[in-house]
């Protein structure tokens, strides 16, 4: 609660603080993943992350952004209130720091990139976090790509068995299959899905792997441009620790101008 004088008398003007729960269970639980010994492996951000659940286990919530939200008011009550708001936010963020001191005191990690700055962008973007579980190529390679099965109507996972099966096709014979090659390419695909685990390995239509030893395995010049600034956008996105990478295999349809994101295997 929040008083102040206008026109003369007073008003009492209710502050509701927004605060939130964990931004995902899975974020605190990779916490838990490994003990605090092993810290020691990792660089600051996993030290301000336990800290912040430290904080939401103490308080409920997570730390006030400083952030205040739109509203009508005069210029000395908005002024007022967020200035209350900044004060909240500067000692969350520092309840935040002392915490990350001591648990990095406590593997013997170096302190010297919790600074007070880092640790109040650290809380005021807490919301914003978030824990990405990739799977390895090798085990998707490796015959992992369709454990529950294809789609039985058209799409794009259909595409990329093919680019799967004709990769290995290439592997043992040398190229990618050609027009002439249909037959033995229909035979291989169903073998290697049978392998991967497909339940379904003759959902391919036969139209599709017309289309696929039509190309021979060539890439164009537009698509290599598109998938080349995806690239590189990903590549930004791990540098930079700034937005959510894309998980798992992107499928890129140039016949459709649309990309899928294969779910991330369980």
């Amino acid at each position: 609660i929040y008083s102040s004088v206008h026109s003369g008398q007073w008003s009492v003007v209710g502050i509701i603080c927004i605060h939130s729960g964990p931004p995902s269970t899975q974020l605190f639980a990779a916490v838990d993943a490994e003990p605090l010994s092993s810290c020691v492996r990792r660089d600051d951000f996993w030290i301000l992350l336990r800290a912040l659940r430290a904080f939401h286990e103490v308080h409920g919530v997570l730390p006030v952004t400083g952030v205040l939200p739109d509203m009508t008011s005069t210029t000395q009550s908005y002024t007022a209130l967020r200035d209350v708001y900044t004060k909240e936010a500067e000692q969350n963020a520092a309840w935040v720091r002392d915490k990350a001191l001591e648990l990095a005191g406590a593997c013997g990690v170096a302190t010297a990139a919790l600074t007070p700055e880092r640790a109040a962008a650290f809380c005021r973007n807490a919301r914003n976090l978030r824990v990405v579980v990739t799977a390895r190529i090798a085990e998707e390679r490796g015959g992992g790509a369709f454990p529950n099965g294809l789609p039985d109507a058209p799409c794009d996972e259909w595409w990329y068995a093919l680019h799967l099966a004709a990769e290995r096709f290439r592997q043992e014979r040398g190229q990618y299959p050609k027009t002439a090659d249909l037959a033995a390419f229909a035979a291989h695909v169903q073998e290697y899905l049978r392998a991967a685990g497909c339940g379904n390995p003759g959902a391919i239509a036969q139209e599709y792997l017309k289309e696929w030893v039509r190309g021979g395995g060539v890439e164009t010049i537009a698509m290599a441009s598109i998938l080349g600034g995806v690239a590189a956008q990903e590549v930004i996105k791990l540098v930079t620790k700034q937005r959510v990478p894309v998980n798992h295999t992107l499928l890129c349809n140039g016949i459709t101008g649309g990309m899928t994101v294969l779910p991330t295997p369980a």
